[in-house]
């Protein structure tokens, strides 16, 4: 018996029925995943809670041309999240929370249905194209930036279709309408959150003219730079010139200098880390367990290997390498970035899916140690036991926020030297609170060793079904964290929030020429959720005034 015969990747493919069951049945899987319980957790500070008071803002004033937040011009994005979010909390309400979150929700399944469709009509591979997006929609960094009511998943959906669109352009059919709806999805980008929209379909568009066969005049050609660019113009000129007219320049002073540049060079002080692996780490973790799969395959790429395949005029032969290149010039460009926030290199995933589902097709040949298989059980093995502990770990730091630690906790302690409770009232006060706990996380440390570690050692010797054990496994376990992690932590850290908001709209409505005054930072949900205006102080000095005086 020769190894095709033996495994099931290379054998005769599914019929055609078969494939449509199962691309409908995953569609279906994603559609819960991504839409259901959107209202089961508040809106988390800081992001979440600024982008729709902005949106509301925007509803409310009329002010379609220059977002404001508290009443202020916040140059952080340009607009198009927030006509999104605009109007869709017109239709649900101005305090909904669905309202708030099925744009990104909306623009992330759209992703993967537009993932799908392209890769089955470029390839002809239906099984290719449907293993991709299920890597791609299956993963806890895309499932974040699915359920967040941030600017993400738009900025995701345009550097995808762009990407993608281009591809189209120099691969197959190079047609006028092409051209011009590349660059209009190119200015939707820019519209998301800015330049960033067009680094990944630059690298993809610059590596091809280089490499592809026929001479790099005929390549630029198939992508006609003059009609693209005129409908990238074309896309945001009318928004820059209101925005212009409205505002001057000084959109373009903060927005460029300081949340692009300023980001990049700098950290703003909002930085996750200054380690240069930082996105290793993330991309472990955000990319589990799809990442061992990326690792194997990239190990067994060279140099030959990578040349034949880009000079392909194949994109079943090119097009897996140069999703690699997709994901990792993403990861290189943000690992020098002085600002590292994790969900920077989400727009590397769809890459990084394409090539991985690219590997998968080529399965038994890529053959993976026994060594290898066993290297993922570790890290399995670990998230399995920090779900496992985390309920317990819960209950052990409110019993000693309540000043009745146990023994084990005092060990604790002594061995890792820090104390609990805390000094800081306000890191102490989330503990204090009787959250209740569900058996969501023993439910997910039995996916990880069961479902998860069990598909891919199956996978890895070969078996088709071993693909199929996976994505059902990630499926479960992501839903387990909507309905059953998130909720928690929610509790824990959104509440004291909502209370604090619900009792300044108690004190406004008692006394509304009262005044809402912050020092720092303020919480965007208690803007949101109050509806009151808030005004900042420098100093504590004068917070003590305004109170002497009853202003405040």
């Amino acid at each position: 018996m020769n190894i095709t015969q033996k495994y099931g990747y290379a054998s005769a493919p599914l019929s055609q029925e078969k494939l449509l069951i199962s691309v409908g049945i995953f569609f279906t899987m994603l559609a819960t995943l991504y839409f259901l319980g959107m209202h089961w957790f508040g809106l988390f500070d800081v992001d979440e809670a600024i982008f729709t008071q902005a949106s509301v803002e925007m509803l409310e004033s009329g002010n379609y041309i220059a977002p404001t937040y508290n009443g202020e011009p916040r140059y952080h994005k340009p607009p198009l999240i927030y006509w999104f979010q605009a109007a869709s909390l017109h239709i649900f309400g101005t305090h909904s929370l669905i309202g708030a979150r099925l744009p990104s929700a909306l623009f992330s399944f759209a992703t993967v249905i537009f993932f799908f469709l392209f890769l089955k009509n470029a390839t002809g591979q239906t099984r290719l194209a449907l293993t991709a997006s299920a890597i791609l929609g299956l993963n806890l960094s895309w499932l974040i930036i699915t359920r967040a009511a941030t600017a993400d998943a738009a900025l995701n959906f345009f550097i995808l279709t762009s990407s993608c669109t281009l591809l189209s352009l120099l691969y197959t059919r190079s047609t006028l309408f092409k051209q011009a709806l590349a660059g209009f999805l190119l200015a939707g980008g820019m519209l998301a959150k800015g330049p960033i929209a067009l680094f990944v379909p630059g690298v993809i568009t610059l590596l091809v003219w280089c490499v592809k066969p026929g001479g790099i005049h005929r390549n630029i050609a198939a992508t006609n730079p003059f009609v693209v660019g005129g409908a990238l113009i074309a896309g945001i000129l009318p928004w820059l010139v209101a925005m212009i007219s409205l505002n001057g320049w000084d959109f373009f002073t903060e927005f460029w200098l300081v949340h692009n540049w300023g980001r990049f060079t700098g950290d703003l002080g909002n930085s996750h880390s200054n380690s240069g692996l930082y996105y290793v780490w993330v991309l472990l973790l955000g990319f589990f367990p799809w990442v061992f799969f990326l690792l194997k395959f990239s190990l067994k790429l060279s140099l030959s290997d990578i040349a034949e395949a880009l000079r392909s005029d194949n994109p079943n032969q090119a097009w897996p390498l140069i999703g690699l290149i997709w994901g990792l010039s993403v990861m290189i460009l943000f690992s020098f970035s002085g600002t590292k926030l994790a969900h920077y290199i989400v727009p590397a995933l769809p890459g990084f899916a394409l090539f991985i589902a690219g590997g998968i097709e080529k399965l038994p040949t890529y053959r993976f140690t026994k060594t290898y298989a066993f290297l993922m059980l570790p890290i399995t093995l670990l998230l399995a036991l920090i779900f496992l502990l985390l309920n317990p770990l819960l209950s052990l730091l409110r019993s000693a926020a309540e000043e009745n630690p146990s023994a084990l906790f005092n060990w604790t302690q002594r061995l890792f030297g820090f104390d609990w409770p805390p000094e800081d009232a306000l890191t102490l006060a989330p503990f204090s609170q009787d959250v209740p706990l569900n058996w969501a996380p023993y439910a997910i440390s039995f996916i990880f060793i069961f479902g998860i570690w069990q598909g891919f050692s199956v996978s890895v010797k070969g078996f088709r079904h071993g693909i199929t054990t996976l994505a059902i496994s990630m499926w479960l376990f992501l839903t387990l964290v909507v309905g059953g992690i998130v909720p928690v932590v929610d509790a824990y850290t959104q509440a004291p929030l909502r209370e604090l908001a619900i009792t300044i709209k108690e004190t406004l409505a008692e006394k509304p020429k009262t005044t809402v005054y912050h020092l720092g930072l303020h919480k965007p949900s208690v803007r949101w959720l109050s509806g009151a205006s808030f005004k900042g102080l420098d100093t504590p000095q004068q917070l003590k005034t305004k109170l002497t005086n009853g202003s405040a």
